[in-house]
């Protein structure tokens, strides 16, 4: 397991950053319009630490590395295929995938069932994303590298092409993020968001979840062998 931040980033320990208990320094960093939603959420949670752990599996018997990117504010996942990777991720539609970041949108995804979008892009392996400027069009705060059964991570791919798959009449691509769109059937809420979604999926990968993951800032446990 490796943790990797960005260039010039500052932490008090390898798996995660503690924040400022005044203003947090993962909201600081962040763009104002892509901080709204997460000061909100910061908001309601009083949380300014570290959000939930993730405890690998032991002894994978074909392992496979999988990434699990912080971008800030939401997480994403980073599974292998046969020719490269590909990054799923989880978020409000209008929010995320529209791009719409105002206070008022941001508001109404924390406090109504709001339309979901699933999002995928295809990636190449490696390079790891951190080291491959404009691989990625989004900001990438911190990079969790972990290792996961191979089975498990090809029946997650599987699963989540199928459901893209059956929502492809809402396809949207969104060329500011260069990642393809569909609506998810779940919707949107403070209690179903992309960590949380994240966090499911990694559960599907044989990791344990410990606390609840309503932040991005990931800790990850090593698992002893």
């Amino acid at each position: 397991m490796t943790v990797r931040q960005r260039p010039g980033a500052t932490t008090t320990s390898p798996a995660c950053r503690h924040r400022s208990a005044s203003t947090p320094g993962w909201l600081r960093s962040l763009p104002a319009r892509n901080a709204t939603l997460a000061f909100l959420v910061a908001i309601l949670s009083g949380l300014t630490g570290c959000s939930a752990t993730i405890v690998p599996p032991a002894a994978p018997p074909a392992p496979v590395r999988i990434l699990v990117l912080d971008h800030g504010q939401h997480s994403s996942l980073v599974l292998p295929t046969e020719d490269g990777a590909v990054r799923y991720s989880y978020g409000d539609w209008t929010y995320y995938a529209e791009g719409h970041t105002g206070v008022r949108t941001g508001w109404l995804a924390l406090f109504r069932p709001t339309p979901a979008a699933l999002g995928r892009q295809w990636l190449p392996d490696p390079p790891h994303p951190l080291d491959t400027p404009g691989a990625l069009r989004v900001e990438v705060a911190a990079v969790q590298e972990l290792h996961v059964d191979a089975q498990r991570a090809a029946a997650l791919v599987s699963e989540l092409d199928a459901l893209f798959e059956q929502a492809i009449d809402t396809h949207f691509y969104s060329a500011r993020l260069d990642v393809h769109f569909v609506h998810h059937p779940v919707p949107y809420t403070l209690g179903h968001h992309s960590n949380r979604v994240v966090g499911n999926w990694l559960e599907e990968l044989g990791c344990t979840i410990i606390g609840t993951p309503l932040l991005s800032n990931w800790k990850i446990r090593p698992t002893e062998d």
